[in-house]
């Protein structure tokens, strides 16, 4: 059953605190105990307000419907995130160039279809920018084109951070280029990594090395995640290797 969707732009009602039942599962579940360690927090005297917002951004996103799912591609400029999009659609969708910044505002590849169930969640993560498809293999499943985080403009990555605790899946873009240059060990990865549970990393260009060559980079990227997450108790993202142009 689906949950009706405020106007774009608009926000959920605010949500009432979550209420423990015998039958509490799943995200239910998580919210209940989220909601018992800020007040048994607030008890103590210790700040909560953090804590709180997360809370409440998790049942406004769960008060959208649980058949739309939010996927968004992050990375560096001129790393192919647009590119591998465009690819994905088989037209351009969203503006590819090495130019300094190329995307400005998020940009939302959305199915016709599922227009209406997603129109609500896009508006609550203030998407303005949204093209159209009619592949029903991917209904229900927004692909967000984020802006550079890496860009010239600072409010390029600060609204890359507003939007990443609230999507659903995040795929990294990298290439060759821009893994040698320590892309992935700066203060940006280091601080989302850990705190994301469905992501993966897409290494880009592969068009562009010789087949040992990418396996070596793989094995290094892999390795570097591996002791990444070693500790942080959260699953390891996979490694994919992907070209806008070959495939």
């Amino acid at each position: 059953m689906k949950t009706a969707h405020p106007a774009i732009g608009d926000k959920p009602p605010p949500p009432d605190r979550a209420r423990a039942t015998p039958d509490a599962r799943g995200p239910d579940l998580w919210l209940i105990r989220l909601a018992a360690a800020i007040d048994a927090a607030r008890t103590l005297g210790i700040p909560t307000d953090e804590a709180e917002a997360v809370r409440v951004e998790a049942v406004e996103r769960l008060g959208f419907s649980a058949d739309v799912y939010v996927l968004a591609l992050v990375g560096g400029t001129g790393g192919g995130k647009s590119s591998l999009l465009n690819a994905l659609a088989g037209s351009p969708v969203s503006r590819a160039s090495v130019r300094r910044p190329t995307t400005a505002e998020p940009v939302a590849w959305v199915p016709r279809e599922a227009r209406g169930d997603l129109e609500g969640l896009l508006g609550w993560l203030h998407v303005r920018e949204i093209r159209e498809h009619d592949d029903l293999m991917r209904r229900g499943l927004a692909i967000l084109d984020l802006p550079d985080m890496d860009s010239v403009a600072p409010t390029h990555r600060q609204r890359v951070e507003e939007l990443l605790p609230r999507v659903d899946a995040v795929v990294w873009v990298t290439d060759p280029e821009k893994y040698h240059d320590a892309v992935l060990h700066d203060d940006f990865l280091r601080e989302w990594l850990p705190r994301l549970d469905h992501q993966t990393i897409v290494l880009n260009k592969s068009d562009r090395l010789a087949p040992e060559d990418i396996q070596k980079l793989r094995r290094d990227l892999e390795q570097d995640l591996t002791n990444r997450f070693a500790l942080s108790g959260r699953r390891q993202p996979p490694v994919i290797v992907a070209s806008a142009i070959g495939g």
